[in-house]
Parts: structure tokens; sequence; C-alpha cells
């Protein structure tokens, strides 16, 4: 899957060949893409809309998720986190969770899951990892002033969160 921002919108092509499989002109400005774990649907942030759920075989849209501006899928399980588009909150949701999560400044850079808790991180601020069975704080880490990450990815061995940190002040 491949999005551009201003022009083409989002595409689908075969990893074996580079075919292109489908594609959504429609959707331009897309600003994030997550897949689900099963690899059957896509979900695309929409620059100042709401998120789409896309079919991954077809590209048809299967939700609008209104008020919803960025998806970011479990490789684990069937749960997600939903940034609203007032960014300054998002919400853990799967089929028996659901947490609020406050953004400690005005909206989250990045988001990755482990089996049990999911790694996410603020703009200028800290990295934070909540248990996905009652969204309590583990741990956090805080960075110099003018840092954040700008990727957050997880290892499953050595069980281990891994950031991509940025000083956008220099």
């Amino acid at each position: 899957i491949a999005a551009a921002h201003t022009r083409y919108g989002v595409a689908c092509y075969a990893a074996d060949s580079g075919e292109r499989l489908w594609e959504r002109r429609d959707l331009k400005m897309a600003q994030v893409i997550s897949i689900d774990r099963n690899g059957r649907n896509v979900f695309v942030g929409l620059e100042r809309r709401s998120a789409r759920g896309l079919d991954t075989n077809s590209g048809e849209e299967i939700i609008d998720f209104r008020g919803v501006s960025a998806v970011a899928c479990s490789q684990f399980a069937d749960i997600a986190f939903l940034v609203n588009r007032c960014p300054d909150k998002g919400t853990i949701v799967g089929p028996s969770t659901k947490h609020t999560i406050a953004c400690t400044s005005f909206a989250f850079t990045a988001t990755a899951f482990s089996r049990t808790a999911v790694a996410i991180s603020d703009v200028g601020g800290p990295v934070r990892c909540l248990a996905l069975a009652d969204g309590r704080e583990l741990w956090r880490t805080d960075w110099e002033p003018g840092m954040h990450a700008l990727q957050l990815s997880y290892v499953e061995k050595p069980r281990m969160f891994a950031a991509i940190i940025w000083n956008y002040q220099k």
C-alpha cells in the first residue's frame, strides 16, 4: 500500500510484480497508514478529514471513522489506537477494551503495540507505555526539551520498544 500526499491518492501494489491492484485517487493528503493484523483492512489517516478503512483486496471503503484522524493497529490482537480529530486524546479499543488516553501536548506522533501494552509518543513530550488490560501507565520516558519520538516499534525478542528520536529545535 502506498500513499501520496497531494497528487495520486492511495494505491495497492502486488509485492511480487509491482502491478497496481487498485487505486483511490479520491483519498489525497494521507498522513498515516496502518494495516490490521490479518491483512484484510488498511486504515488511512487523512489531513483535515476522517480516517477511512479500506478492504485491502479491492480498495473499497468499509468504514468512515467519524471524528478519528488516525488508526494504529496491533499486530498481535484485534485492538487499535484511535487518534481523535481533536488530537488531545486517543482511545485504545478492542473487543473487550476501551480506554481514553489524554495527550500530554497537542498531538500524538507514533504508536507501537506489544502483546500486553501500547507505547505512545506525544509531540514534544514523552513516550508512555500503557497496559492494554486497564489503560494504566506502566512507564514513561521523558526526553530533553525540544525532542520527541518520531517513530516507535516493538521487537518481540527481547520484548522491547524502540524509538527514533528527533531534536526538532535544531
